[in-house]
């Protein structure tokens, strides 16, 4: 059951990140390009579910580190300066709801 573990994960954040462009009516672009590698990174997954036992585990390790790469760059996010507080507090709401997936 572990192999689907990085479905869930990714499957999760790129929810949460649609759910926070819902509130800001236009996709960030951190937001944009997170979730274009959060595609890449499903795709890898996919990939590696038809390959080969060898070819697997290469891709499998591809999708892990793509993963990691998003979940750093979300650490790093910031909400966008000349925001207002309610927005601020909604960024920040949903930046929390992310993190924790």
């Amino acid at each position: 059951m572990k192999k689907y573990e990085p479905t869930v994960v990714s499957g999760s954040l790129a929810i949460a990140m649609l759910l926070s462009v819902s509130a800001f009516g236009e996709p960030h672009p951190l937001q944009q390009q997170l979730q274009r590698q959060l595609n890449e990174a499903k795709a890898t997954q996919e990939a590696a579910e038809k390959s080969n036992a060898s070819k697997r585990q290469q891709l499998l390790a591809q999708h892990m580190q793509m993963l990691q790469q998003v979940m750093q760059q979300m650490r790093a996010a910031k909400p966008q300066a000349g925001i207002s507080v309610q927005e601020h507090e909604e960024w920040i709401t949903e930046h929390q709801k992310l993190m924790e997936r």
